[in-house]
């Protein structure tokens, strides 16, 4: 009689913990991300709870070679190693400290921008007194 009670609660554990792990987000990408653009200028991104929340990236944005930047919050969840905030900023994780991706943006008075990136994961953290946010 006990081996059956014992078996069960294994089995109500192991249905626990799978629906439980199910629900729960990657979260080792989680922190502050840094890189380059195609063009040579940067981008940052924050990953909280598995989901990209916040990003920066600096463009060449018209004819004259204007400097411009883009920024903005999304709610874009990590779905295995990729993520896509809409059409505007794309990205995979290659590993936990690497990622690659594209960023597009037409903007009616400036050139269509369509540039590629690369960043790193960062030692600093995405909030609190030493952010660069």
């Amino acid at each position: 009689m006990m081996t059956r009670v014992v078996q069960w609660t294994l089995v109500l554990v192991m249905i626990v913990a799978a629906v439980l792990a199910a629900g729960c987000a990657d979260r080792r990408y989680d922190g502050a991300w840094e890189g380059k653009t195609s063009q040579g200028l940067r981008i940052r991104f924050i990953v909280k709870k598995g989901v990209v929340t916040d990003y920066i990236v600096a463009y060449w944005g018209d004819a004259e070679g204007q400097g411009m930047e883009s920024f903005g919050e999304c709610q874009a969840a990590v779905k295995g190693t990729s993520f896509s905030a809409g059409e505007t900023l794309q990205g995979a994780f290659a590993s936990d400290g690497d990622a690659k991706g594209t960023f597009a943006l037409a903007h009616p008075a400036r050139a269509t921008v369509n540039v590629s990136w690369t960043a790193t994961k960062q030692p600093w953290a995405a909030s609190g007194p030493n952010s660069p946010w």
